[in-house]
């Protein structure tokens, strides 16, 4: 009740002193959205950028937050909700139709702006620390994870973390890329050591496995072979 109450204030203040109508909707809820389901702090730019957010009478991804304050912690220029209770709240249906987040729709906005600025060229060691650690976890919510697994330059990109927080920690979860993930851990130990290796030897590992179209992959990242890429026709 105390969520609720706040945010219906908030909501009631937006639209008594913004200029245009959906501030709320178009600003102020997507904010929401992507707080609930971040799975670190986030920065203004990285809300607005992710969460395909835009400035509405005034109101933008800054002015909702400082609005916002009393649930938030801020911490470096970066921001989360102050309790976990408050995301529990907001995608649960006590919060009511005006309130309620749909945690598959913010999950799939990070999602979607990841593959399509990264994806389709494979810069994915330009995505920034967050998506290199968490994007696997909201790529698996919304049933992507496989994509991820499948493209060999998102796990040979610089800064991947390799940790318990990221890609690592949700191969258990592979569909359709689950023979791949097993390749994956076959050469982790090479792979955490950033070795000259490692992609000639996952090469050979898919080739035996016949899982030709992602060994096709691997080849075209591999520029100066240690060995003939010819050793498995």
């Amino acid at each position: 009740a105390l969520y609720r109450d706040y945010l219906m204030r908030t909501r009631d203040r937006v639209g008594r002193t913004t200029r245009e109508t959906g501030a709320w909707e178009q600003v102020y809820h997507p904010v929401l959205g992507m707080l609930t389901v971040a799975e670190a702090s986030l920065t203004v730019p990285q809300i607005a950028t992710y969460g395909g957010i835009t400035a509405v009478g005034g109101e933008t991804c800054r002015t909702a937050l400082d609005r916002l304050g009393q649930l938030l912690k801020a911490e470096g220029g970066a921001y989360r909700f102050a309790h976990a209770s408050t995301a529990d709240f907001l995608a649960d249906d006590e919060a009511g139709e005006e309130l309620w987040v749909d945690p598959s729709c913010w999950h799939g906005k990070i999602t979607d702006h990841a593959f399509t600025k990264h994806g389709a060229d494979g810069s994915w060691g330009a995505a920034g620390p967050y998506l290199l650690t968490y994007l696997p976890a909201h790529a698996e919510a919304v049933g992507r994870l496989d994509d991820l697994i499948e493209d060999p330059r998102f796990i040979m990109a610089p800064g991947l973390d390799l940790g318990d927080r990221g890609i690592l920690s949700l191969l258990g979860a592979a569909g359709r890329a689950k023979p791949i993930a097993g390749l994956i851990r076959r050469v982790l130990p090479m792979l955490r050591d950033r070795d000259a290796g490692t992609l000639p030897h996952l090469h050979l590992y898919a080739r035996q496995a016949g899982l030709a179209a992602f060994a096709d992959r691997v080849a075209a990242l591999i520029t100066d072979p240690p060995w003939s890429l010819l050793y498995t026709h």
